[in-house]
């Protein structure tokens, strides 16, 4: 039988708590708070993340970078994502599990902010694109002037 512990941290705007339990076996998930972080056994965590505070792009690009080192697994239920990070090697220690806690935090916030700088910058995107590219229809059209004489210099003026 083992104790229970709760770590508090925040992620944005929202107050997250992490439960470990000695207990391997033992899987908890309460939803005391609207986002949180919860071992579930050895080498797994699951990771609930509130869908309105994240939109589903920003989840995908933050767990994509976790390949490397876990099985990512992400689902949605209801008002919630659930993401399932297994361990690739089997261990997680306390170690990485404070680790992963804080990595999440900052990945998550990373690339909600990503995604508000690209929102907010499309236009100007898009008018950088459109005029690095204007002159390329200036090609299609007749240059001004006698394709003979590209300076305009007229031999008869010098007479």
């Amino acid at each position: 039988g083992g104790g229970r512990s709760t770590v508090p941290f925040q992620l944005p705007w929202r107050s997250v708590s992490l439960r470990s339990t000695s207990d391997a076996a033992h899987s908890e998930k309460t939803m005391n708070s609207e986002t949180m972080v919860t071992r579930q056994g050895d080498g797994s965590v699951a990771v609930l993340i509130d869908a309105c505070m994240y939109p589903e792009d920003v989840v995908f690009k933050a767990f994509y970078w976790y390949g490397g080192d876990y099985d990512v697994q992400i689902g949605r239920d209801g008002d919630r994502f659930e993401v399932i990070l297994s361990r690739l090697d089997g261990s997680l220690t306390e170690g990485l599990l404070d680790a992963l806690r804080s990595r999440v935090g900052r990945d998550l916030i990373d690339f909600k902010t990503r995604s508000i700088v690209a929102r907010e910058t499309q236009a100007v995107r898009e008018l950088l694109v459109a005029k690095a590219f204007a002159p390329l229809d200036d090609l299609d059209s007749q240059p001004p002037g006698d394709p003979s004489d590209p300076v305009g210099f007229d031999i008869a003026d010098w007479q």
